[in-house]
């Protein structure tokens, strides 16, 4: 076997998968065209990283920052929906995201307030999450941050200090774009 594979840039598997893809996608294999599509961003990825940190003097600092934005774009569209093509990995993405939120209220902020006056307590540290109340408020807060996060805002629960409102608006915007990562990546399985 040749070793000559190992000496190809990642511009040229970037190209080869895009022609390998767009030959599934004519023949109708629409999985085979997908995984092509994958790997052709991967390597669109590590292209954009050589890019950026190319040892070569001819390149000039905003080509190598267009480069590395590029590639972080590239690595949030991987990590968050696979490209497009890993619906589970939004789902799971924004099941982390609506936990994390909701144990920094719990946690780093005055937490939530009832619309009926009943505050959340002030927690002692992360231990105090296991006790009854603590368990109790750590469910508002899950609660508030589901709210939140698919921005339904019922008006039930509050965010209660600069911190936690910070967070409320915070977590709001990152919902609304990982639901529209959702219409995205169900709109690729469609179009296709």
């Amino acid at each position: 076997m040749d070793d000559r594979w190992g000496e190809l840039s990642p511009a040229t598997l970037e190209n080869t998968y895009l022609k390998a893809k767009n030959c599934a996608s004519d023949f109708g294999d629409r999985k085979a065209a997908a995984e092509f599509f994958i790997k052709e961003m991967v390597y669109r990825r590590r292209k954009n990283w050589d890019a950026a940190f190319t040892r070569e003097a001819d390149v000039s600092l905003r080509n190598r920052a267009k480069a590395l934005g590029k590639w972080f774009g590239n690595n949030v569209l991987h990590q968050t929906c696979g490209y497009g093509e890993r619906l589970w990995r939004v789902v799971y993405v924004s099941s982390v995201a609506v936990a994390l939120w909701g144990l920094m209220y719990a946690t780093v902020s005055k937490g939530t307030t009832e619309s009926t006056g009943l505050a959340a307590q002030d927690s002692s540290g992360l231990l105090w999450l296991l006790s009854p109340e603590g368990i109790i408020t750590l469910g508002e807060n899950m609660y508030f941050s589901m709210v939140t996060f698919t921005t339904l805002g019922y008006g039930d629960i509050q965010p209660v200090g600069a911190t936690a409102r910070t967070l409320a608006g915070l977590e709001a915007f990152f919902g609304a774009l990982l639901v529209a990562l959702v219409v995205f990546v169900l709109g690729r399985r469609v179009a296709w």
